[in-house]
Parts: structure tokens; sequence; C-alpha cells
């Protein structure tokens, strides 16, 4: 007679890469005849865009392109900018990739210098990160049975999470738009940014359908004014059907989104005038799709007639606890007494870093933001400064040790006040937003294998007397006589698995 295994799929996701690589960024701006000659560079970008990631055989490969751009004042005292784009590709190889991986990228600036070479012409230099994630769905098995030759199995409950898919799909939007009516006319566009928030999920088999926001945030130099900007923000909502295998209706479902290319272009009307904006802006959705399970797995076994052979395995499950959304709204006050600033033109936040510690009762997540600050000084004439904030927000860790989080934070808004030459009173409102996991990692049976009939010694006896310890477990003394627990507690009347003294038990043999 053989042994009867029983197993349950468990799905995992693992990241299997994880590496930064650098993109140098050189550009050369040479200015039109009609532009203004540059008297001094107030600021400049570096805008990284991706429009492609592909993934063939061993190697990651990603196209994009860079905007390179400058804010400068003329003789008069105006400001203007002017951009140039040059196109980059990178890729990094993974021998252990499979066409099946998830691919995860972002591009981001960690710097930008530039300098006037002469009226007509200024220099960029920079440099660009981009992080790359190789993230696999892999199904376990796990031993939750075995029946046979007398098998006897120690379990457990465990509640967890089973991954059942995991994907990034990526969809296109577009809008034209006219500014509204008391917004001057655009002249040229500083900078624009994107967010994007997801609203109502529904699922179904395979399909997700997706509701949101993708809204867009635009500063434009006025016409006609030497020194003033303005904000417009514009929302396109998200309706998408996205398909991605393994999802059913009672998945639960993660999804993060973020906006890997935005274009923003002012357009004339027909009298001239640059009052439409045409918006184009690709959306990428990572989804992770998971299950919740009860299944019983096998913490030890022996077989009271056979010699039999155990494996073991060590696994780390999560179950999900509760799931995070909300408003984290960072106050800051600037000192400014040493720029001697008149007047605030705009300030820029740039995306947060930040990392999350865990202690036995608190879950912190704290960071710091960078603000990009356009301010006229004393002169009437346009600067720049940048000033980084530090934040920190709490929350009551209800699972111990054993939590785990991994937070997104999206700025979604932010306001300033100049109430006096000294200092800016900064708001800025974020989504903080994420799943709280217990992870616990459990060493179970996931092999037992049967070496055949054990042979009885000329010695064996029908009963046995044991002298038991305090704390000594009948599963423990069951195992090393090869009898079962409940024949050990039917026979001693016992009705506790651990013993609560010493005692004198006899050990039936079956």
């Amino acid at each position: 007679m053989d042994i009867s295994l029983q197993k349950e799929n468990f799905g995992f996701s693992s990241i299997i890469f994880d590496k930064v690589v650098e993109q140098s960024v050189t550009a050369e701006l040479n200015l039109p005849d009609y532009m203004p000659d540059i008297l001094r560079v107030v600021k400049a970008n570096i805008t990284p865009k991706i429009s492609s990631v592909n993934l063939v055989g061993d190697r990651i490969t990603i196209d994009g392109v860079s905007e390179a751009q400058i804010v400068y004042c003329c003789e008069a005292g105006e400001m203007h900018t002017y951009s140039a784009i040059t196109d980059f590709s990178r890729y990094a190889e993974c021998r252990e990739a499979l066409s099946t991986d998830t691919v995860t990228v972002k591009a981001v600036c960690d710097y930008a210098n530039c300098r006037a070479m002469s009226p007509k012409r200024a220099e960029i230099k920079g440099n660009i990160s981009i992080p790359i994630k190789l993230i696999r769905k892999e199904l376990r098995e796990v031993l939750c049975g075995a029946q046979g030759v007398g098998i006897q199995l120690k379990t457990d409950n465990v509640s967890a999470v089973s991954i059942v898919a995991i994907g990034e799909k990526t969809f296109s939007m577009s809008d034209v738009f006219e500014l509204p009516d008391g917004k001057d006319n655009i002249k040229s566009i500083i900078y624009s940014n994107a967010f994007a928030v997801s609203g109502d999920v529904k699922q179904i088999n395979n399909k997700l359908m997706l509701k949101g926001e993708l809204s867009v945030n635009i500063v434009y130099i006025p016409e006609g004014k030497v020194t003033s900007v303005e904000r417009i923000s514009h929302s396109l909502p998200i309706n998408q059907i996205i398909e991605l295998e393994g999802i059913s209706e009672g998945s639960m479902c993660d999804i993060s989104l973020s906006v890997p290319m935005l274009e923003v272009a002012a357009k004339p009307k027909v009298d001239n005038t640059l009052r439409v904006i045409d918006i184009s802006a690709s959306v990428a959705a990572f989804i992770t799709a998971a299950e919740k399970k009860e299944v019983e797995v096998i913490l030890d076994a022996y077989s009271t007639t056979n010699s039999v052979e155990i494996k073991t395995d060590t696994h780390s499950v999560v179950d999900f606890e509760e799931a995070v959304n909300e408003t984290l709204i960072i106050k800051e006050v600037i000192d400014v007494s040493q720029n001697a600033v008149t007047g605030v033109l705009d300030i820029r936040i740039e995306e947060p870093s930040f990392n999350t510690s865990i202690s036995e009762t608190e879950i912190t997540v704290s960071g710091t933001v960078k603000a990009c600050i356009i301010y006229t000084d004393s002169a009437a004439e346009p600067g720049y400064m940048e000033k980084l904030i530090d934040f920190s927000n709490a929350y009551t860790n209800k699972v111990g040790r054993s939590a785990r989080f991994e937070p997104r934070i999206i700025i979604t808004a932010s306001s300033f006040l100049f109430p006096s030459p000294e200092k800016i009173d900064l708001k800025i409102e974020a989504v903080l937003s994420g799943n709280i996991y217990s992870e616990k990692t459990i060493v179970c049976v996931n092999e037992i294998i049967n070496l055949g009939e054990r042979e009885k010694g000329s010695d064996h006896r029908g009963v046995t007397i044991y002298f038991a310890q305090e704390n000594e477990s009948l599963w423990s003394i069951a195992r090393r006589y090869n009898t079962t627990i409940e024949a050990i507690a039917d026979e001693n009347e016992i009705g506790n698995d651990v013993l609560t003294e010493k005692q004198m038990l006899i050990i039936p043999s079956i």
C-alpha cells in the first residue's frame, strides 16, 4: 500500500531582477532667431519619458526621450522657455527572465545643470536613473493531506493570500481643450505633470474593468506679462477594460497607476492666440490579483507501521490585514529671508522619496519631497531655489512585527501663501495607499516517502510503561513509539495535547 498525498497550489510573487541603469544626458539648445537672447538662465529641467518597454529573451529594452528645457530671462526681464528632445535607448540583461514575467520601469531625473555658451546657445548636462524590476508569479505546491500506511499528521491551519495574476498594462489617453475665460493666452509652457488614481474596479473572468481619473497640471508663462506664471488643471476620465489571465470575480485586486509618458502642447486658435491645449499621455496599470485561502499544512508526519522519510520546506506566506487609502497633508514654513524674495511665482513639488519602518506598535512612513520654487527678487527679476521638506506619518500597527507594508505616495495638490518676505507657507496634499499584510514563515512537510514496512523486533510488546515529563507533548511520545495520540489519550484518560505534570503513561501498541 502506498501513501496518497493531497497538495494545494499557492501563488507567490517574487522579484527576480532589481537593477538601476543610468542614462547620461547632454543637450545643446540653439535658440532660433525669433527668440530673445539669453541674459540669465533661471533653471534647467530634464524630463524623461518612456515610450516602450520590451522583454525579448534575456534582454529588457527601454526606449524613450528626454526633454531638456531652460527657463531664462532676456534683457527686457521677461521669462522665456526653450527645449530640445533627444532619444535614448537602454537595456539590461537577466538570464533568468521568462516571457511571462512582468517588467516595471520608471525614469527619474537625478540632476540637470546648465550653462549659457552664448546669447543664443545653452548646454544642459544631467543624468537619468531608470529602476527596472522583473516580477514573477510562481506556483508552489503545499502538502495539505496524506493517507495510507498508518500515516499520522501534525497539522496547522494557515490563512494566506494566493497570487492569481500579476501584470502591467499600458493604455493611451488624449484630449484637447481650450483655456477657460479669464485665463491669459499662453506664451510658453514651463512644465506639465500628471498623476492617475483608480476609482471603481470590477472584475470578471480574466478581465478587469477600471475606472479612475488622470489629472494633468500645467504651468505656463502668460502672453504680455513680464514676470508671471499661471496654472491650469485638467482631468480626463479613465474607463478601461484590461485583460489579465487569472482574475476572477472574487479576486482582491491591488492597482498602482503611473504616467510614463506625457505630452502637452499649446496650439493656436484661428486668431493665432495660444489658447488650445493638446494632451497625450500613456498610463501604466500595475495589477496584483489574489485570493484568500484557508489551508491545512503538515508540520510533521510519521507512520505507525512503515518507515517513512519526510522532507520539509520553508515558506513565507502573507495574509491580508487592511487596506490603507488616506490623504497625507504636509505643511512647511520655508525660510527665504536670505534670498530677498519679493514674490513667489510657482512652486513645483517633485515625486517624494520615502521608506517604511515597522515597530511592535506603529507603522511609520517617512521621507522627503523637493519643492522647486520660482520667485522674483528685489530687482523684480525671476530666481530659482530648491528646498527639501521632510515628512512622517504613523499608523497603529495591529499586526506586530510580522506586519508588511509597501505604500504608494502620489502628490495630488499643492498651494502656498507668501505672508512676508521672510517666509513661504507651503501646503502639500498627497494620497498614501497600499495594503497591510501579516507575514509568517512556516516550515512544513512537502514530501512523505514510503520506505516500506518496518520490521518488528523480537521484544515487541503490547504495552509500554513510560514516565513522561511536565510540558511533554503527546505527539512526540506517540511518534517515538509509533502509536497514535488518540490511543495514548484514551488509554490514560488524558484530555490535553500537552501534559501539565509528570506522570506515568501506558503506551499501547497498535
